[in-house]
């Protein structure tokens, strides 16, 4: 059934029998600016997003009742759809979820270190967390064509992320690696004060990204 409304993805910490929720963001499909191959393609997230009281409630209702009933430990996440206050459950995935990096950019936490203590000691953390700082986006971005990574597209790379700290650009190819048209290239991140700044600039990096690798990349 197809439900109208908007796609999230809620992150959870879990530890005998309890779950920690941790926030949500925004899921992105299907975006033309990364080339997604379909509507329904994943292209990236971003959050964490500001949700009702109402909505908060579910959300930790939902997360309390799969941790006990199915005994999770640590990281996990849910994709539901928002449709006005109420919440369709999608999936469940439990393990490290793609949004994980959004929340460890906007707090500079280690979800793996918070992960490892759920997971080997049994229990959650006893303090508040802190709070995002920024909203962060990251995008996947596809291949425009069918090609071979150049070289030249490589270091242009690895000089954009020299330039922002290694903050920009992750999932980096190899040079010489055959790419099929639609497959994903890379993945780019971006962060500011609002969400319509990151959104504006992952649309940005992700349209520029596909134009460097179509100059230099060899059709096959």
């Amino acid at each position: 059934q197809f439900v109208e409304g908007l796609a999230c993805g809620a992150l959870y910490l879990a530890a005998q029998g309890e779950a920690r929720f941790l926030g949500v963001t925004r899921q992105l499909h299907g975006c033309h600016w990364a080339g997604a191959p379909s509507h329904f393609a994943y292209v990236g997230s971003l959050g964490p997003l500001s949700i009702s009281h109402a909505l908060q409630r579910q959300f930790r209702r939902l997360g309390a009742h799969l941790a006990e009933r199915f005994e999770l430990q640590g990281l996990f996440g849910i994709d539901v759809i928002v449709h006005g206050q109420r919440l369709w459950t999608v999936e469940v995935s439990p393990r490290y979820t793609a949004s994980a990096e959004i929340y460890e950019r906007s707090t500079d936490l280690s979800m793996l270190q918070l992960h490892r203590q759920a997971c080997e000691a049994g229990k959650l953390p006893n303090r508040l967390l802190p709070q995002p700082r920024m909203t962060v986006g990251k995008a996947v971005v596809y291949a425009p064509s069918s090609g071979i990574v150049s070289r030249a597209f490589c270091q242009w790379l690895d000089a954009g992320n020299k330039q922002t700290g290694g903050c920009r650009y992750a999932d980096l190819p190899q040079p010489n690696l055959d790419v099929m048209c639609g497959a994903p290239l890379l993945t780019v991140f971006a962060q500011g004060s609002s969400a319509n700044h990151v959104m504006s600039a992952l649309n940005s990096h992700a349209r520029i990204v596909r134009r460097e690798f179509l100059k230099g990349a060899t059709p096959w």
